[in-house]
């Protein structure tokens, strides 16, 4: 935090002023603030202010000339700047989409601040936050209110969404980026890369959502169905849920890794002059699996895991 309690300005032009006083603004913690001394009326500052910290701050005039005004600036303590991602989007699924077209990674991610991912993605958190307030404008809401979502009812719209999904589509895509390679390949080498990488993410992603179905989410409703039955025995003890669902989160990262690695070697899934329908279906189809597969992640590492934890700490203390 700076320490500095007053600044003098009335010596600095019109941008030094700003500059100045949004880097020490920045470094402040929430609640705390400085004063403000101008010889002048500092009013299109306040102006100014309002429209780039979007209204995190309060201003409070303590001196109204006429040779000198006093103003107190103070940082609220409702930003959002230290709530993790991944908690935003679980309270409010109409923000992954502003993430989504920022760069930033609110799945695997998510336990980062918004100061912190903003930062990682050469944005300022104003800009960010400014994005998320529009989403907030837009009427009802793109998703289920996962986050008030009890672990088995997040379970099965996990299958029967997001892992049927990847089953019904992963035959389809792996073909059609084996077709797109051998049509395009010798003038686009770098698409038999791409259907080597696909073929080698689909396999493994397949066989990762077997293992979740077959160990994790059992699991899990044991959890539950030991809330009610006390009695009942688990076949598996909390370190090794534990254990499971941090392997589960490593494969997430790889995949989650593989993916941006697509977006990237195909440049954003920018399509090239010569490219054909089956071309422009292929990447169409790999960006709406990536879509799947984001929404995916957040719904496990941000909801269901956390939820998963909480309520093994809830019976260990019973």
């Amino acid at each position: 935090m700076i320490l500095t309690e007053i600044l003098e300005v009335s010596f600095l032009q019109g941008k030094q002023i700003q500059e100045t006083l949004f880097s020490h603004f920045d470094e402040l913690e929430q609640g705390a603030g400085f004063i403000v001394l101008h010889d002048q009326d500092p009013k299109l500052i306040y102006q100014q202010w309002q429209t780039e910290s979007l209204n995190a701050f309060s201003w409070e005039y303590l001196q109204e000339g006429p040779r000198q005004w006093q103003v107190s600036i103070t940082k609220r303590f409702d930003l959002p700047y230290t709530e993790p991602i991944g908690r935003i989007v679980a309270k409010d699924y109409r923000k992954a989409e502003v993430f989504n077209r920022l760069g930033i990674d609110y799945c695997c991610a998510g336990n980062k601040n918004l100061r912190e991912a903003s930062r990682d993605a050469g944005l300022s958190v104003e800009q960010v936050i400014s994005a998320l307030k529009n989403a907030e404008s837009v009427t009802g809401s793109a998703s289920h209110d996962f986050d008030k979502w009890e672990p088995d009812r997040l379970i099965e719209y996990i299958v029967s969404t997001h892992h049927h999904y990847i089953r019904w589509n992963a035959e389809l895509i792996h073909d059609q980026a084996q077709k797109v390679a051998e049509l395009h390949g010798e003038n686009h080498p770098e698409l038999r890369d791409l259907s080597e990488s696909i073929h080698e993410f689909l396999e493994k992603l397949l066989n990762h959502i077997e293992r979740e179905e077959s160990l994790i989410f059992p699991a899990i409703r044991q959890l539950i169905r030991k809330k009610t039955e006390p009695e009942m025995e688990k076949d598996f003890h909390a370190a090794s849920l534990k254990k499971w669902m941090s392997i589960i989160q490593s494969e997430h990262e790889r995949s989650d890794e593989t993916l941006r690695h697509i977006r990237k070697a195909t440049y954003d899934y920018l399509l090239p002059p010569d490219a054909c329908n089956s071309y422009d279906y292929l990447f169409q189809k790999l960006k709406e699996f990536e879509d799947n597969m984001f929404k995916h992640i957040h719904l496990e590492n941000n909801i269901l895991f956390p939820k998963t934890e909480a309520l093994e700490q809830e019976l260990a203390s019973i």
